[in-house]
């Protein structure tokens, strides 16, 4: 297989090359462009950590916004496996 099709697999996960390399360019952008709004309007909140007190809002937002971060990666994964199909391995035992 050449450096092209390369596959990275761990146990029954096998990322193709390409889906991971476009995810991570994408994941990259977002957390540029993110950080440094976050940085500039909101470090004074961020310093407080609320979002680690059970029961708050705070906590409740950030916990929302992990799993709409874990869908989106989840769609971009879907979408590039869509115009570029993987082949999954038989699972090994």
């Amino acid at each position: 297989m050449d450096s092209a099709n390369a596959e990275l697999a761990t146990d029954d996960l096998v990322i193709d090359a390409h889906v991971l390399a476009a995810v991570t360019a994408m994941l990259r952008a977002r957390t540029k462009h993110m950080g440094a709004a976050l940085r500039a309007k909101d470090s004074p909140q961020l310093e407080q950590n609320k979002h680690l007190d059970e029961g708050t809002v705070e906590r409740a937002y950030w916990h929302a916004g992990y799993v709409t971060a874990m869908r989106d990666v989840l769609r971009m994964i879907d979408r590039r496996e869509e115009k570029y199909p993987v082949e999954m391995p038989a699972r090994q035992r």
